[in-house]
């Protein structure tokens, strides 16, 4: 990479980065501590459960700033390591976007309220832009060349196979970034809408789909072309993927369980096990860019996808066997809440081993079709 982008890269990283983190400890002044008094103080008072929230979002926005600059200033630029970065501290700005706005906030009247409301789109399509460089150069560079010398589409999509290889090009998806926010600006000037609400704009919606579908082709592409310790280093993204996907399905049988129990958890815990899964992502990004070691990501991806299997499979158990006890189905016997979800825990316990071996064979079959085993 040119010592000149490498700068512009490491100087951005840096700036959004530490914007990231004070926007934080300002939203976290102006809703809790009232003493730095650098952003606008909020009117009426704000209530615990949004104080943990945010403070789980700043958490979670200082981690990845941090990693981000990590990243920037890695060895490992042929790993994507910098235009990843780019992509995470993008995310980290993004989710700080109620404190860099209170911080930053410009008098309707200034001549910067403009570009001051413009600017979080263009590091959102920045941020897509990183992302899409980063599956263009893990593990290692993924050339328009492999891709039209192995293409069996039909005809019909040679067009996108060709726009595909395209935007494997370094430069071209920085250049894509710019341009859809001029568009996406130009669109909501021409719509008379206000510019804060420009990444609402369907053309982004697409956009955004469109990026994460090419990351994902892309890393599927990779996958087939590299070498088994090159595929070694892609287990470690599909890891913090399936970490997302298990904080996502432990959310859907708690909530479940939750409403069918109406439960009153003192702790909004939704945000939390969202932002572990989160994290776990960044975990596996990070490990993927930087980790040398032999430890077998595989290994942990099938443990992973296990337990979070038989959590869920217990907690959709337990929510059915309290809907069965509940007074609306057996009107003759009122059980208290509760009775349900130890029974699914005794149940469980019985018939655990065969539900884990049934559970294995779904993963191993799935990662058979998804994931073929490194040569």
């Amino acid at each position: 990479m040119p010592l000149v982008t490498t700068l512009l890269l490491r100087t951005l990283v840096l700036i959004l980065a530490v914007v990231s983190a004070v926007g934080q400890i300002a939203y976290l002044d102006v809703l809790y501590w009232h003493r730095l008094g650098w952003a606008l103080a909020m009117s009426g008072n704000v209530q615990a459960s949004t104080i943990a929230v945010v403070g789980g979002d700043a958490v979670v926005a200082v981690i990845a700033a941090v990693l981000a600059v990590a990243l920037v200033f890695s060895r490992e630029a042929a790993r994507g390591s910098r235009p990843l970065a780019v992509a995470v501290v993008a995310w980290s700005y993004l989710l700080s976007y109620g404190g860099v706005f209170r911080l930053l906030m410009r008098e309707p009247d200034s001549p910067f309220r403009a570009a001051f409301e413009a600017h979080f789109l263009v590091v959102e399509c920045l941020g897509l832009a990183g992302l899409l460089a980063f599956s263009a150069s893990f593990p290692s560079s993924l050339s328009g060349d492999d891709l039209l010398a192995r293409n069996d589409s039909p005809p019909g999509l040679r067009p996108f196979v060709v726009m595909r290889a395209w935007l494997l090009r370094p430069a071209v998806p920085w250049i894509a970034a710019l341009a859809l926010a001029a568009l996406i600006l130009a669109l909501a000037r021409a719509l008379g809408n206000p510019i804060l609400e420009a990444p609402l704009s369907p053309v982004m919606d697409v956009a955004r789909f469109g990026t994460l579908a090419l990351v994902v082709v892309n890393f599927r592409s990779s996958w087939d072309l590299r070498s088994s310790e090159q595929r070694a280093l892609l287990n470690w993204m599909v890891l913090g993927m399936v970490l997302v996907i298990a904080s996502l399905a432990l959310l859907i049988g708690g909530s479940v369980l939750t409403a069918v129990t109406q439960w009153r958890s003192p702790v909004n815990w939704r945000p939390i096990l969202l932002n572990f899964g989160l994290l776990g992502l960044l975990w596996g990004s990070s490990m993927a860019t930087f980790y040398r070691g032999r430890l077998n990501a595989r290994i942990l991806m099938r443990q992973t996808a296990t337990w979070t299997g038989l959590a869920t499979a217990l907690l959709f158990l337990a929510a059915g066997l309290e809907a069965l006890f509940s007074d609306n189905m057996m009107a003759r016997v009122s059980l208290p809440t509760g009775i349900g979800t130890l029974a699914a825990i005794c149940v469980f316990a019985w018939i655990y081993h065969p539900t884990r071996r049934l559970v294995e064979i779904i993963i191993e079959q799935i990662s058979a079709a998804g994931l073929p085993e490194d040569a």
